[in-house]
């Protein structure tokens, strides 16, 4: 195969992976104060047990929704939930690599 096909192929690919990882990144963030609070607390009052938390937002998320399909608010909820543990897990990581920091 020649450059001049090779460039646009690999132009295309290039654009292909990094057009849903944008899009990925712009995106509005759907975790809430309350949600932030929910997590929150319950790691406070269970430190030595914290995989109890998990799904206190999202069950509790899933229960509150009416009149839906149960299927995409379950989604939702989960996806919220998700996004909470990846902000934590995210400013953990932030945490660390600043303390390694000489």
């Amino acid at each position: 195969m020649n450059r001049h096909v090779r460039r646009p192929i690999l132009a295309f690919c290039l654009l292909a992976v990094a057009v849903p990882f944008a899009a990925y990144a712009q995106a509005p963030s759907p975790v809430t104060a309350e949600d932030r609070a929910s997590i929150g607390n319950c790691l406070r009052e269970s430190p030595s047990t914290p995989q109890a938390c998990v799904g206190s937002v999202a069950v509790v998320c899933a229960r509150a929704a009416t009149g839906q399909d149960r299927r995409d608010t379950e989604v939702s909820c989960a996806r919220r939930e998700a996004a909470i543990w990846r902000e934590r897990l995210d400013a953990g990581q932030l945490g660390y690599a600043q303390q390694l920091q000489p």
